[in-house]
């Protein structure tokens, strides 16, 4: 197209009287201009010629004409001298006019712009893909576009996203190169597919067979199960797929440690298509089977007269039969003792599982902890419960927590767990009753996974929202950080992490928090979680605060204790087992700790414990693992001083089991030991040695201490760093994985300071301010860069002066000398304080790379 680039010319001479020589390629004529008193004539400086006209530029070349200035250019979408011209490629050479998303296409002096293949729009303004299908995994979402192309996008480990890598992808990303897929089906980490001729395909994990390929080798790319039969649906559940032939026959392969297989306990895997029978003694394979649906260890699939059979992993009651455990042949659903019900439409399977009937009567059935039967009773039932009487539903989907469903006037609704806004926007994270989601579309499908949750309208777009971990919200962002992120400009007195949470205390004692609040923990009020940093509304000033898993405590500037979150095991210390979600006092009156004031404070899973500023130590809340330092529980929300001895220096809790010092410099450990983590030189806990009896692993120790899951790591007078018990992870920094229950020297370095232990992993700080970390690194949360585990100490890089470090199960955050705040890891609930983690709203999906 000329106008967008610059014509190259050569001038051809035209005389200002005279003769014109003759153009290039033309008949060798003359050209007699007009006027007179041209070179050489009679006066001067008139006209000169002799008066006559011609065409200034002569003959031109192909596709050139003569131009205003009397020489010979290239006509448009040519270039050249005006003689000789060539097409210009303006799709190569980027000149043309396409929008980014639009295709363009050369053609001979010109260009065209198309919107591409399963896109719509205007290729000049913007195209935008259309999708005809949906699924989604734990951690990945695949979409199906209407030119039969796949995308998927989110978790890629074991090539799970079909584009033959195995790394994750926040913009969707083509699976395979095959445009002829007609139904998709995601599960933890493998994806199965249909093509239009029927074949199955399945890629990502094979470590189980789940891709039927007859092997146990992951694919990264779409690999055939069978080229001579066809299907009409598949299923993919944790580490098994299903799926029904067109003869009416159903297969399953892949792990059966649940009896998800359908084929009996007896077989442990199988890496073939299994047939499934009601009947496992059957001759012949049952040939009436009309859809099947998986998830996790369990699976259900629907008869063609309307009946519906579950098997597989019943933990939850999700098989609807009482008595939990596992069902590893067909089992018979039914709404009431007797009633043979053979009126099921559609039926979606988990922990969860929901049906409805072909009048549109929703039920579910299973897990409820979280209100998925919505029902508003948080427990479990084997009976199937009516979802929502009076809404006539379409489609049902379950996710791991959550379950979402759309009626039949094209309505969204999910319920359900709601920690990472998977369900709804600034409300409670138990869900107990259908909430209405994306109002105002007409929705077609929908595919929760574990923490978020993606739809499709009638338009063919899709939306997705709640945690963007791995980017499997497909809008090209993840909260997945590896590296030590700086948290706005504040300065910082105090950090603590535990599980998917962390608070602050800023200079001045204002408390902030973020992360997960789904027990109202984080003391707002609620129990929503925040992806940022955010002020705890109260009169409170704060000097200390430690998390739990699902509670906090913190100690005010005037030395008292104040807790909120869960109160199951009375670990609020309020004589109850109320829950809380603001930050209210211990109760003390009328009790022995009445009038103390607390200087530190350490929390595990369920309990706490505080040493006063006497130097008295007391612990508080469940006690199953006596990790309260006494065999007998003590009552309920009240403090039990351990070893009343007075001059207790420093205190750190594990998950179940809890260690502490003395100002003799002696360490002592107690509770659970199971994997060796209070340090006596044996594992377990045998009656009358120790596990409920403090135990002193001598002297000469530092008040340096930290307690992680299962292992433990403390500091000795000398400079020296110490950890035992579990080192499945390497978090015991030997080079090893192997379990150690006495105290193990990391390195031979003799200027650590502090200590932290997480879940499975562990960073420490030296004099200088740097900070070393080392074991499980699944989330980034060693910072390190990367994914990788590591066995030895690895430096952090962030800051060159750490001032504090603190880790939580996937997620650490630390304080640097100058009060700088820095975290990184997961950010699924918000506990990387990035304010990315998660997304409330509902957003468009990116266009594929």
């Amino acid at each position: 197209m000329a106008a967008l680039f610059p014509a190259t010319t050569t001038l051809l001479a035209c005389g200002g009287g005279g003769e014109e020589p003759t153009p290039p390629g033309g008949d060798g004529g003359t050209t007699t201009v007009s006027g007179t008193g041209g070179a050489g004539g009679e006066g001067g400086g008139g006209t000169g010629g002799s008066g006559g006209t011609s065409e200034p530029c002569g003959v031109c070349g192909e596709n050139a004409s003569c131009g205003a200035e009397g020489a010979c250019v290239c006509n448009e979408g040519y270039s050249g001298d005006g003689q000789s011209c060539d097409d210009v490629d303006e799709c190569f050479d980027q000149l043309d006019d396409c929008h980014p998303s639009a295709a363009c296409t050369n053609t001979e002096g010109s260009f065209t712009c198309a919107c591409p293949s399963g896109t719509v729009g205007d290729p000049y303004a913007g195209c935008e893909a259309r999708y005809k299908g949906i699924a989604s995994g734990s951690y990945h979402t695949c979409a199906l576009r209407v030119d039969g192309a796949v995308v998927c996008f989110g978790a890629g480990g074991n090539g799970r996203l079909g584009n033959g890598l195995g790394a994750n992808q926040a913009t969707p990303v083509r699976a395979g190169a095959a445009s002829n897929w007609a139904h998709l089906a995601a599960g933890a980490s493998h994806t199965c597919g249909i093509k239009e001729n029927g074949n199955v395909w399945c890629w990502g994990n094979n470590g189980n067979g789940q891709l039927g390929l007859g092997n146990t080798e992951s694919q990264s790319l779409p690999a055939w199960v069978s080229l001579d039969r066809t299907w009409t649906g598949v299923a993919a559940g944790e580490q098994h797929s299903c799926a029904v032939e067109s003869d009416g026959t159903l297969s399953c392969w892949g792990r059966n440690n649940a009896g998800q297989l359908g084929v009996g306990a007896a077989v442990t895997q199988a890496v073939s298509p299994t047939y499934v029978s009601v009947d496992p003694a059957a001759l012949t394979p049952e040939n009436d089977w009309l859809h099947v649906e998986a998830n996790r260890e369990s699976t259900c699939a629907l008869k063609q007269d309307g009946r519906l059979y579950c098997w597989g992993q019943n933990s939850d009651l999700q098989i609807a039969k009482t008595g939990g455990g596992t069902v590893p042949t067909p089992s018979l659903v039914e709404t009431a003792a007797g009633a043979m019900d053979m009126d099921w439409a559609a039926v979606s399977v988990g922990p969860t599982s929901c049906a409805v009937k072909m009048d549109g009567r929703l039920f579910c059935w299973g897990r409820g902890a979280e209100g998925q039967l919505a029902n508003g009773v948080l427990a479990a039932s084997a009976v199937p419960v009516q979802v929502a009487p009076g809404t006539t539903f379409a489609k049902v989907r379950a996710g791991i927590t959550h379950v979402c469903a759309i009626d039949t006037a094209d309505a969204l609704s999910c319920w359900g767990r709601n920690q990472s806004a998977q369900v709804e926007a600034g409300q409670n994270t138990a869900v107990t009753s259908p909430r209405p989601r994306g109002a105002g579309s007409r929705w077609v499908d929908v595919a929760p996974g574990l923490t978020h949750t993606c739809a499709l309208d009638d338009e063919g777009r899709v939306s997705c929202w709640g945690s963007r971990l791995y980017g499997q919200l497909g809008d090209a962002m993840t909260s997945l950080e590896t590296t030590a992120a700086p948290i706005g400009t504040a300065s910082w007195a105090r950090v603590d992490t535990f599980g998917e949470l962390g608070c602050g205390i800023q200079e001045g004692g204002d408390l902030y928090c973020w992360g997960n609040n789904e027990t109202g923990q984080l003391g707002f009020g609620d129990t929503a979680s925040r992806a940022a940093p955010t002020e705890v509304t109260t009169a409170l000033s704060f000097s200390r605060i430690a998390m739990g898993r699902q509670h906090a405590c913190g100690i005010t500037s005037a030395g008292a204790i104040v807790c909120s979150g869960r109160n199951s095991s009375g670990q609020l210390g309020r004589g109850n087992t109320t829950p809380a979600t603001t930050f209210e006092a211990i109760l003390t009156q009328g009790k022995p700790y009445s009038g103390l004031t607390w200087g530190e404070i350490a929390l595990g899973e369920d309990h706490g414990c505080s040493i006063a500023t006497n130097g008295t130590l007391w612990c508080w809340g469940r006690n199953n693992q006596y990790q309260l330092g006494a065999e007998q529980n003590p009552a309920v929300g009240s403090l039990r001083e351990v070893l009343p001895t007075g001059e207790w220096t420093a205190v750190a809790a594990g998950q179940f089991h809890t260690c502490a010092t003395r100002a003799d410099g002696a360490l002592w450990c107690w509770g659970r030991n199971n994997e060796g983590q209070i340090g006596v030189g044996t594992a377990g806990n045998p009656t009358g040695k120790n596990g409920y009896v403090p135990t002193s692993l001598g002297t000469g120790w530092r008040p340096a201490l930290a307690g992680g899951v299962s292992h433990t790591c403390a500091i000795k007078q000398t400079g020296t760093l110490w950890c035992w018990g579990r080192n499945a992870n390497g978090q015991l920094g030997d080079n090893t994985t192997t379990d150690n229950p006495a105290p193990l020297q990391v390195g031979t370095d003799t200027d650590w300071v502090e200590v932290t232990a997480g879940n499975s992993n562990t960073c420490a700080r030296k004099q200088s301010g740097a900070v070393y970390c080392w074991g499980f690194n699944g989330t980034g949360q060693l910072g390190l860069g990367d994914v990788t585990q590591r066995r030895v100490p690895f430096l952090l890089g962030g800051a060159a002066d750490w001032g504090s470090i603190r880790l939580g199960f996937t997620h650490a955050c630390g304080l640097s000398t100058d009060g700088a705040l820095r975290c990184w890891g997961s950010g699924e609930n918000g506990q990387n304080a990035q304010g990315d983690g998660f997304s409330a709203d509902l957003v468009a999906i990116a266009e594929a790379k």
